[in-house]
């Protein structure tokens, strides 16, 4: 039996984790070394769709992907097999991007942007995740801060949730630095008293946390944070007050590799957007990350696009 690179092989639960290295490693042999022709393997290449995600969770999630492809290839024209590559964080997946070795792959918009600007993947769809085409942050207060606006936040400290998150970093950060005030890094001793200082908490709850323990002067969680009962509502909704919500940007946006032919890009497109018209294809997407639909990137919403990149191209190196 030929295995191939990169093909994901689904690894049986019951097997004991002693032996799933050494089945990892067995699968990973390079096709020279099973004296597979070399045109043979160019061909596959050619013809492999190759689908690629952030995830701290490859048993789980490599699944999602897989099946999603596997839908892809039976409809395209172009391919005939399917491969997975999971990358543990964003930088991973902008540099595997970056090396040309990704077709598709979906991201919150401030990852999507860093890919985008290696100028080998293009944002090409809108993606509707969990029903929710865009969202947008809030920046939270204590409900007896003095705070009233984005200004009053000089010499306070922010807490916010990663340095990869759209909602939970990326959009305040920078619609705080539009409003004129300076940011840095707490504790990296560049603070001065008019900067605002900011740090990072983690998981919303780990934030919103900070907040009310009175260790940072404001919080950044998502506005679709703000309705779950874990984070906010319920909870702290009465101790807390929101300072100032930022423009709504989309939810999430799948790329596509530049270099693909025109029509082949075309088509993938016309997959994805046809998805949820089917049975089969809404079930796809349940599976794939719980998604209602993708959606085309009509000019006016391109167009809105432009200050978001002028932002990153500004902001995105804090």
């Amino acid at each position: 039996m030929t295995i191939w690179p990169n093909t994901v092989v689904n690894i049986p639960r019951m097997l004991p984790v002693f032996l799933i290295p050494v089945l990892a490693l067995l699968l990973t042999v390079p096709a020279a070394a099973q004296d597979v022709p070399q045109d043979a393997v160019a061909e596959k290449k050619a013809r492999t769709l190759i689908v690629g995600r952030v995830s701290g969770n490859p048993r789980k999630h490599a699944s999602r992907l897989l099946a999603l492809g596997e839908h892809i290839v039976a409809s395209h024209s172009a391919f005939d097999h399917v491969e997975v590559i999971l990358k543990p964080n964003p930088d991973d997946m902008v540099a595997a991007a970056q090396r040309g070795e990704i077709d598709i792959v979906s991201e919150t918009l401030f990852t999507a942007l860093k890919i985008e600007a290696t100028g080998q993947m293009d944002m090409a769809l809108l993606e509707w995740k969990e029903n929710v085409r865009s969202y947008h942050s809030v920046l939270l207060v204590r409900a007896d801060s003095p705070f009233q606006t984005l200004q009053d936040l000089r010499g306070a400290r922010i807490a916010f949730e990663d340095p990869g998150s759209t909602s939970g970093f990326f959009l305040p950060y920078v619609e705080i630095m539009e409003a004129g005030l300076n940011m840095v890094p707490d504790g990296s001793g560049q603070a001065k008293p008019q900067h605002v200082r900011y740090l990072f908490g983690g998981a919303e709850i780990n934030v919103v946390g900070s907040l009310i323990r009175g260790r940072v002067d404001a919080a950044a969680i998502s506005n679709l944070d703000m309705d779950d009962d874990e984070v906010v509502t319920g909870r702290f909704g009465k101790e807390l007050r929101v300072l100032h919500e930022t423009r709504p940007v989309p939810r999430s946006v799948m790329l596509l590799r530049s270099s693909l032919p025109e029509p082949v890009r075309d088509e993938l497109k016309a997959i994805l957007m046809d998805l949820h018209q089917s049975d089969r294809g809404r079930s796809v997407l349940r599976k794939y990350f719980k998604i209602k639909q993708f959606e085309i990137m009509e000019a006016d919403v391109r167009s809105e696009f432009d200050w978001v990149r002028n932002a990153f191209n500004t902001h995105h190196n804090p």
